[in-house]
């Protein structure tokens, strides 16, 4: 294209009168946006975002069994502790079993 093509064709163009604009084409252009785009995601707190990922299905069974066995775990190891306090302070005295209990004393013959 040499210089005098170049020149009549901008010449064209500035000769063309562009439309005005709606008033509201900002307005317009925003609505279009977000209609294209669609619903907003909404913001979840870390809590909800936990719960609603566990009560998934492919979450549930395993979150379910983990607190079972978390809760089998702690109460084993509540009991052995429980019962080691019992000797560790010698609070057996006071057990139905208690070998200087009176009645316990009869039953054994010498």
């Amino acid at each position: 294209m040499n210089r005098n093509d170049l020149n009549e064709a901008l010449k064209q163009i500035s000769e063309h009168r562009v439309p005005t604009p709606p008033a509201n084409i900002s307005q317009n252009v925003w609505r279009e946006i977000r209609l294209r785009r669609g619903p907003m995601p909404t913001r979840e707190g870390f809590f909800e975002g936990c719960v609603n990922a566990l009560l998934r299905p492919r979450w549930a069974l395993s979150a379910a069994s983990m607190a079972v066995g978390i809760s089998i775990t702690f109460g084993v190891l509540e009991g052995a502790t429980v019962a080691n306090a019992h000797t560790s302070l010698d609070l057996n005295v006071f057990s139905a079993t208690a070998p200087t209990l009176p009645s316990t004393l009869i039953s054994h013959s010498r």
